[in-house]
C-alpha cells in the first residue's frame, strides 16, 4: 500500500525509553513505522499510539529496521535479537506485542523461564501459507493470538488447527487519518501535490491504490485492466487510476497496451501523500477486487474520503465494505461482473455520493481510532494485570 501515515519513530523513541523507577515496560516489536512500508507499518504506528491506553508512557517501540532501510541485513537482525532478548533476560519487558510473526520468532531464542508473555498480530496472507518451524512453535506458545478479521482467524485455523485460540480485532487507521474530513479536503488545500498527475484524472476516474508487486498479483490490478474495455463500451471516457509501482509494474503496462484501452489507463507510479489524497478526492470509485487480504486498511483510506469501494468476495475486505451500502463485492474471477459494478457507480453519481456519505460514517464509528482501542484492549486484557 502506497498511502500516508504519520512518521512516529522520533515520538517512539521519546515516549518509550524505560527507566528502573518505572519497572518493566511494554514493548511494542515491529518491522518498521517508517512510510512507504505498506500496511503493516500503518497497523505498527496504528498498535503503538493504542498501547497508550493501557500502558500509558511506559512502553518501549523496538524495531527492526534501521531508519530508510528497505529489507533487513543481518546486523539489523541480530540487533533486534539482542534488544529483545536483553530487555527480557533483565526483566524490563512487562509483555510484548509483535506486529509480525516473521518478527515473533526471536522468543525461540529466549528460554521459558526468561521469557516474557507476548501476542502476535496476525495479518493475512503470510499467516495462511506454510510456516516454519520456528514461527509455528512461537505462535502455539503465545498467550494471545490476535487475527484482524475473522477471515484471517478462520484461514489461519485452516492452514494450522493446532496454534490454539486466535482473537479477532477489527482494525482502524491510525489517530489522525481519521475524522470527518471527508471528500474535498484535499482540492481545498491543494498543497504538496503532483498537479501534473492529478490534472490527468477525469471525471469517470476508478483508482487503485497498493504496491505492484509479482507476488502479491491477488489484488486485482490485472482483473481491472481486463475488464477496462467492457467498461470503455458504457462510459467511453472511463479512466482507470493506478497508484503504486514494484516488479510487476511492466507487466500490468503490457497487459493495458494489449487491450486497446491504454490510453485510458493511468499509472501514477508511487506519491506523495499530498497527490493520493488528491487522487481520492478526485475518484469517483475505488477498487481493489482482492482476494487476499487480511483486512485492507486502504477500504477505510477511500471510505474516509467519501469514496465508494469495489471490493471482493474472496477476502477479509467483506468485513470493512458493505455490499450495497458502501459499495459492491464481486467474485475476483467474474470480469463481466466487474464491469457492470463499475459502469453502474459511474453512471450513478447519487448512488457513489450516498455509498461514500455511508462509507464516511462508518469509518467515523465502528472503525474509528476509539473503537479499535476499545477492542485491541478488551483483546488484551489478560495482559492488563501483569
Amino acid at each position: 500500500m502506497i498511502a500516508s501515515q504519520p512518521d512516529t519513530r522520533n515520538f517512539a523513541r521519546q515516549e518509550s525509553e524505560p527507566t528502573c523507577r518505572r519497572g518493566p515496560a511494554a514493548v511494542l516489536g515491529t518491522i518498521t513505522q517508517e512510510s512507504g512500508h505498506g500496511g503493516v507499518a500503518r497497523v505498527s504506528v496504528l498498535l503503538w499510539h493504542a498501547l497508550e491506553k493501557f500502558a500509558g508512557t511506559n512502553r518501549r517501540l523496538v524495531t527492526l529496521l534501521e531508519k530508510n532501510s528497505r529489507q533487513p541485513k543481518v546486523t539489523d537482525k541480530l540487533r533486534f535479537a539482542w534488544e529483545l532478548s536483553r530487555l527480557q533476560w533483565h526483566g524490563q519487558a512487562k509483555w510484548i506485542l509483535f506486529d509480525h510473526v516473521g518478527i515473533a520468532a526471536v522468543q525461540n531464542l529466549i528460554p521459558p523461564a526468561q521469557r516474557a508473555p507476548y501476542a502476535v498480530v496476525l495479518h493475512g496472507v503470510e499467516v495462511w501459507r506454510p510456516l516454519s518451524p520456528w514461527q509455528k512453535r512461537v505462535l502455539r506458545a503465545a498467550a494471545i493470538r490476535i487475527a484482524v478479521s475473522h477471515h484471517t482467524a478462520g484461514q489461519v485455523a485452516k492452514a494450522h488447527p493446532d496454534i490454539g485460540p486466535i482473537e479477532v480485532c477489527h482494525l482502524s487507521l491510525p489517530p489522525g487519518e481519521t475524522g470527518s474530513a471527508g471528500r474535498g479536503t484535499a482540492e481545498l488545500l491543494g498543497v504538496g501535490h503532483d498537479a501534473e498527475v492529478t490534472a490527468r484524472v477525469g471525471p469517470h476516474a476508478v483508482l487503485i491504490v497498493g504496491r505492484i508487486s509479482s507476488s502479491e498479483r491477488y489484488k486485482g490490478h490485472g482483473q481491472l485492466i481486463e475488464a477496462w474495455p467492457l467498461v470503455r463500451q458504457s462510459i467511453p471516457d472511463a479512466q482507470l487510476v493506478i497508484v503504486g509501482s514494484g516488479d510487476d509494474l511492466p507487466r500490468l503496462q503490457a497487459a493495458a497496451s494489449a487491450t486497446g484501452t491504454g490510453e485510458a489507463i493511468l499509472f501514477t507510479g508511487r506519491v506523495s501523500d499530498a497527490t493520493l489524497d488528491m487522487l481520492y478526492a478526485r475518484a469517483s470509485v475505488f477498487a481493489m477486487p482482492s482476494r487476499g487480504e487480511g483486512f485492507g486498511l486502504v477500504y477505510l483510506e477511500a471510505m474516509r474520503h467519501g469514496v465508494a469501494c469495489v471490493a471482493s468476495t474472496h477476502d477479509g475486505a467483506r468485513e470493512v465494505v458493505e455490499h450495497g451500502k458502501t459499495g459492491f463485492l464481486v467474485d475476483q474471477d467474474n470480469i463481466p461482473e466487474l464491469a457492470r459494478v463499475l459502469v453502474e457507480l459511474l453512471r450513478n453519481p447519487a448512488l457513489r455520493r450516498e455509498m461514500g456519505e455511508a462509507g464516511l460514517r462508518r469509518v467515523n464509528t465502528y472503525f474509528s481510532f476509539d473503537q479499535f482501542q476499545a477492542r485491541l484492549a478488551a483483546v488484551m486484557a489478560p495482559f492488563s494485570a501483569l
